[in-house]
């Protein structure tokens, strides 16, 4: 697993997901979430981008395989994997404590 907020490995530790580079961790709901889809194999859900809505922001990166996500009309999705993130942004950004530099 990697962090969907820089890239680096995520380890499991007392069922979270802790970025190794910055000791960031992330909650247990989204952890468990995050091993559904990219660890067990479950389809990510569909994204639903509200009608007037421009963008995410920021710089995400997929929890299966490190690389750089890319956002397209609100939709962030990893270009080697295809699945899109949109499911976890919301509880990334609003649940957490902010990601360490």
């Amino acid at each position: 697993m990697h962090c969907p907020l820089c890239g680096s490995e995520a380890v499991l530790q007392d069922r979270v997901l802790i970025c190794v580079r910055t000791g960031w961790e992330m909650s247990p709901h989204v952890s468990e979430a995050l091993q559904d889809v990219y660890l067990a194999g479950q389809q990510p859900r569909a994204p639903k981008v509200p009608l007037g809505f421009s963008k995410w922001g920021g710089n995400w990166f997929c929890p299966g395989d490190g690389d750089r996500a890319v956002e397209d009309g609100g939709v962030v999705t990893c270009p080697t994997c295809m699945r899109p993130m949109n499911q976890f942004l919301y509880e990334l950004i609003e649940a957490h404590l902010p990601h360490p530099k």
